[in-house]
């Protein structure tokens, strides 16, 4: 059975890149043709990847907020009026927000390089294991034959929503770790008496002093 990709060249055809950012957040979207017969191995080469962890490549790239990779297998049917459509193979998703430390479009085409440059070098035995049960996929993995096969298969956010558009991911994590030791210092502090403000205010200064001391969490620590 042949690779029927012609639906999704329109998706790709034309890409308006300035739908994929907010801020100076960037939404990548790619949906690769998987091979004929290859989407089982695929699943299980993802099922061995830790999917929230330090361990985890994706935490190997520190521009990334978020990233997911989905192996879909046909389109659902959400019931009248609706129609029901079907794929002719299977693909894979992939889909991530990640940093470009920038705000505006004008460098929306060097932003997605930068991305994928920083993906190539952290992770090359993940994208080919990966990556490389689709179709079109480069014999000879190179950063540019990464990126033009990446931009082939990319589409449109449409609406790109950013949890934190301004917020690189470092900051995001250093303001959940603070957030969280926040609230540990409070439960702790339930047991001062109202009676001795004086101590609770030592201790206060006492924690905020520690905090700021803490190092930030690396990627992926923060769940």
């Amino acid at each position: 059975m042949s690779i029927n990709c012609s639906w999704l060249s329109r998706l790709t055809k034309t890409i308006n890149l300035k739908l994929n950012k907010n801020g100076q957040a960037y939404g990548l979207t790619v949906l690769a043709p998987i091979k004929q017969g290859q989407a089982d191995t695929l699943r299980n080469t993802l099922a061995k990847i830790p999917p929230v962890d330090v361990d985890s490549p994706i935490a190997n790239i520190p521009l990334t907020h978020n990233a997911r990779f989905n192996v879909i297998d046909d389109l659902p049917f959400v019931g009248a009026p609706a129609l029901y459509d079907h794929l002719q193979n299977q693909y894979l998703l992939f889909s991530c927000a990640f940093d470009t430390g920038n705000i505006g479009w004008g460098s929306v085409e060097r932003d997605l390089d930068s991305y994928l440059k920083q993906m190539f070098e952290a992770i090359p035995t993940e994208i080919n294991a990966i990556w490389g049960h689709c179709v079109d996929f480069p014999d000879v993995l190179t950063l540019q034959t990464f990126q033009d096969f990446v931009k082939k298969y990319q589409i449109s956010g449409g609406l790109f929503f950013a949890d934190y558009p301004d917020n690189t991911a470092e900051e995001v994590r250093r303001g959940l770790f603070e957030q969280k030791k926040f609230i540990e210092f409070a439960i702790k502090a339930q047991g001062i008496p109202d009676t001795d403000p004086a101590r609770l205010k030592a201790d206060f200064f006492a924690f905020h002093k520690a905090l700021g001391d803490m190092p930030t969490p690396p990627p992926g620590s923060i769940v």
